[in-house]
């Protein structure tokens, strides 16, 4: 991550995992946060998000960030439909720079009665990183991590806005286990938990198009919470399902990201001083 601006851009649990990272690296910050750029007008687009957008940035040395951007849904991404201009299209074009990582997601703000929509932005953000993969190569997908509430499948579903309010009972997915590599296995004969195993609707999607179909890379991080039942915290309602405990399962996604920078090859930036960033339309 040295030398490069790392970019969490999604909902709130891409908002944890920002969290955990930047927990994991307090030792080199200064404890304030930075404007992501002195852009005016691209901080603007980006905090008139539906959603917050909240653009914020920690600096640490040898021009190292980490910048979070919220997002929560997969139609102000790319085209934008809700806003100007889409996400990623507005960091690539006014702030960011080639060597930057970005780590992408949204998905529990799709409901299971949004699956065509959702299918729709999954394949603009892979024809997106494909239109600009040689400039832009590190752009990385997130895995939805998995909810426990007192369904079935473990999902809160869309029948349930404003008919029910926590506090909830979470529980595990039934006949669903996890050996000591990590790897999930269903009990025989039981769909549910073999249609979990399998990372449920939204990630079933995602590794559908994204990974086999665009090749869009992958941070794994669905295995580490599908059985962490246990692990999920208070909010003003009471205990929720759906985000997990500082520290927990969110500081486990750290590692995840390690593993997967090192898969893909990533190392520091070693002439970090010359990683300027440029206006845009401006040539490297």
């Amino acid at each position: 991550m040295r030398g490069r601006t790392t970019w969490v851009i999604g909902d709130s649990m891409s908002k944890d995992f920002f969290k955990a990272l930047k927990c994991f690296m307090i030792e080199f910050q200064d404890l304030a946060t930075y404007h992501a750029s002195n852009n005016y007008t691209a901080m603007h687009l980006l905090d008139s998000i539906p959603g917050f957008g909240e653009p914020h940035c920690v600096h640490m040395p040898q021009r190292t960030r980490l910048c979070q951007v919220h997002t929560i849904q997969g139609d102000l991404f790319i085209e934008g439909n809700r806003t100007k201009i889409g996400v990623l299209p507005l960091l690539q074009q006014s702030m960011a720079h080639p060597n930057d990582i970005f780590i992408v997601n949204f998905g529990l703000w799709h409901g299971e009665t949004k699956q065509p929509e959702y299918k729709d932005n999954l394949h603009q953000l892979g024809k997106f990183y494909t239109a600009t993969k040689d400039k832009f190569p590190n752009l990385f997908w997130f895995e939805t991590p998995k909810q426990h509430f007192d369904s079935a499948d473990g999902d809160y579903k869309v029948p349930w806005i404003g008919t029910r309010k926590g506090p909830f009972t979470c529980q595990p997915v039934q006949g669903l286990s996890m050996d000591k590599d990590g790897a999930l296995h269903a009990e025989a004969g039981n769909a549910v938990a073999a249609y979990v195993m399998k990372g449920s609707w939204r990630n079933i999607m995602a590794r559908e198009i994204l990974i086999e179909q665009y090749k869009l890379p992958v941070i794994p991080v669905y295995n580490s919470s599908a059985t962490a039942w246990q692990f999920h915290r208070v909010n003003f309602d009471g205990q929720e399902c759906s985000h997990y405990c500082h520290p927990s399962i969110p500081q486990l996604w750290v590692w995840v990201l390690k593993q997967t920078l090192q898969k893909y090859g990533l190392k520091p930036v070693e002439n970090w001083q010359e990683g300027k960033r440029h206006k845009p339309g401006q040539s490297d």
